[in-house]
């Protein structure tokens, strides 16, 4: 019964989804693919955009802390 159940693909962290055209023989879908692929690159460089204003806060409050030790 476990083996009969299909379960969501990922590849790198990214959801891949199917259609079954034939019983057994995975179809992949591009176009879903790409809105995936979409999706993560979107969700990366919002990430990423974070971290570094982050990063820029962390660097000022050092400079200000290193000014008032110095």
């Amino acid at each position: 019964m476990l083996k009969g159940r299909t379960r969501k693909k990922t590849i790198l962290g990214i959801s891949v989804p199917r259609s079954i055209a034939k019983p057994g023989l995975p179809d992949v879908d591009l176009k879903a693919v790409a809105k995936s692929v979409g999706k993560a690159s979107k969700q990366f460089g919002q990430t990423t955009k974070n971290v570094s204003k982050d990063i820029e806060r962390v660097g000022d409050q050092a400079e200000r802390i290193g000014k008032i030790l110095g």
